[in-house]
């Protein structure tokens, strides 16, 4: 597995977000069902201070304010309208899953398992899965597999 101490930032960011952020922010600035939030504006920069200020993004949309030298990048597929998260390699370029799992050396599956909304509650995909459940399963697989 490559880049677990990137993974292990991750979920130390997430688990520093789930006590610091009011519940009643959490919900607006954590959302597992969009790599980062649908508006069609530049990329969130990590480096700026309002970084976190009205951002809704799930893990790997956090990723670069919580392991600022992640590989991961975002582009913009304007048909969809949605963020993709994205990874380019000599072998070309992945998107989505298939990224996550080439940027950590990891199986789709388990990026799935990691990062996808379905992959936490399959009879309730309503329910609100917080950055603490997240982190959590980060630390089990890297327990694990690191």
């Amino acid at each position: 597995m490559n880049h677990a101490d990137e993974m292990r930032q991750i979920s130390d960011g997430l688990r520093q977000m789930q006590y610091t952020v009011s519940a009643q922010r959490l919900c607006s600035v954590f959302d597992m069902n969009a790599w980062i939030g649908n508006q069609e504006v530049n990329v969130p920069d990590p480096n700026n201070p309002d970084f976190d200020c009205g951002f809704a993004g799930c893990a790997i949309g956090w990723s670069p304010k919580f392991a600022p030298t992640i590989g991961l990048s975002f582009v913009y597929n304007p048909q969809d309208k949605r963020w993709m998260v994205a990874y380019e390699t000599p072998m070309g370029l992945f998107l989505d899953y298939q990224a996550v799992a080439v940027y950590f050396d990891i199986t789709t599956k388990q990026a799935t398992r990691l990062f996808s909304p379905g992959a936490y509650d399959e009879d309730d995909s309503d329910r609100y899965i917080s950055p603490g459940e997240v982190a959590d399963r980060i630390e089990d697989f890297l327990e694990i597999h690191a």
